[in-house]
């Protein structure tokens, strides 16, 4: 399960672009379009995180090592992300979720 979130979150970015607006108010007036958006679980998972309007304080790059620790080594830390996305994923998917190998302090 840890492979397939690092994949998703992989393949899938929040992706924002700068179009011509339908309805210019000035000369080069442009607007912001979502092409694309991050996976679903991941938006879930980050409603936790978001601080204000524009704070969000969980971090891509987290994640994916978490996610790559879990699926790769299948270590899983106590007091890492690691437990937060498994509770999270175990709650979300209604599953079981079992570390392979080792839970370290």
């Amino acid at each position: 399960m840890a492979a397939w979130m690092l994949d998703s979150l992989e393949r899938e970015r929040n992706s924002i672009a700068y179009v011509p607006a339908p309805d210019p108010h000035f000369t080069g007036h442009k607007i912001r379009v979502q092409e694309s958006q991050n996976p679903s679980w991941y938006r879930e998972f980050g409603r936790s995180y978001w601080r204000s309007k524009r704070s969000f304080q969980l971090k891509r790059a987290r994640v994916v090592r978490a996610l790559k620790r879990v699926a790769a080594v299948g270590i899983v830390r106590r007091n890492g992300l690691e437990v937060r996305l498994l509770d999270f994923l175990a709650i979300r998917e209604k599953v079981e979720v079992e570390p392979e190998r080792s839970i370290r302090a």
